[in-house]
């Protein structure tokens, strides 16, 4: 029985992307630490932490429940708990996803109001923002950009060109990311029925594409460094 619960338990994490879950939460606090000069207050920062990890892993939990059809289709994510049907039904890891969604938004309002808007509207563009949408803009990036916004307004609740640069990187990062994954398992998006950009150009012409963005999100970085006065 211990056995049975453990792998269940192993299950319902992996649907919550943990590591995914975790590195936005390292993004969250990196901003915090940056709007607050280097020196924000620790229980704010732990409050932030608590917040954007809750709601992340909410989030990617109700994004993989809504993508498990496409996941089947694909040899990358067939594994998965959910489209292998090691969870079944899938309706079982709502009340988890959207509790911990809740619990996310509660907490974004007491760290600021512009932090819940941010997070908010970060939730509602990931629930819209799923593989058979053809481009990244503009859902995908306002879901991205929602852990900085959330995190920012918590310790500064103003607007600043750190913050722009911040959510430009996120923003130039996004496609990089997403497009290079899905380049390099190409003809599995294809197989899968996913025939839009990029799998549905020349490979050549998409890593040029690439290439631009890898040198315009050096930028980016740089500049922040010495707007940011680091």
């Amino acid at each position: 029985m211990g056995n049975v619960n453990y792998h269940t338990v192993r299950d319902y994490l992996e649907v919550l992307k943990p590591r995914e879950s975790s590195l936005i939460t390292f993004v969250g606090v990196c901003t915090a630490v940056i709007a607050g000069d280097g020196h924000p207050s620790l229980d704010r920062l732990l409050l932030v932490l608590i917040t954007i990890l809750l709601g992340s892993a909410g989030v990617n939990g109700l994004t993989n429940y809504l993508d498990r059809h496409v996941d089947a289709r694909m040899q990358r994510t067939r594994h998965r708990a959910l489209p292998s049907k090691r969870i079944y039904p899938a309706e079982k890891v709502l009340p988890l996803t959207t509790g911990l969604v809740i619990i996310g938004l509660v907490l974004a309002w007491q760290l600021h109001p512009f932090s819940f808007l941010a997070a908010l509207v970060g939730t509602v563009a990931a629930v819209v923002w799923r593989k058979r949408w053809t481009c990244v803009f503009p859902q995908g990036m306002l879901a991205s950009c929602a852990p900085v916004l959330v995190s920012w307004f918590a310790i500064q609740p103003t607007f600043s060109y750190q913050l722009l640069l911040l959510c430009l990187l996120i923003a130039i990062w996004l496609p990089l990311h997403l497009w290079s994954v899905m380049i390099a398992y190409r003809e599995d998006y294809l197989d899968a029925g996913t025939n839009y950009f990029p799998v549905n150009r020349e490979v050549r012409g998409v890593v040029k594409l690439l290439l631009v963005l890898s040198v315009l999100l050096y930028t980016i970085s740089i500049t922040i460094y010495f707007v940011g006065s680091f």
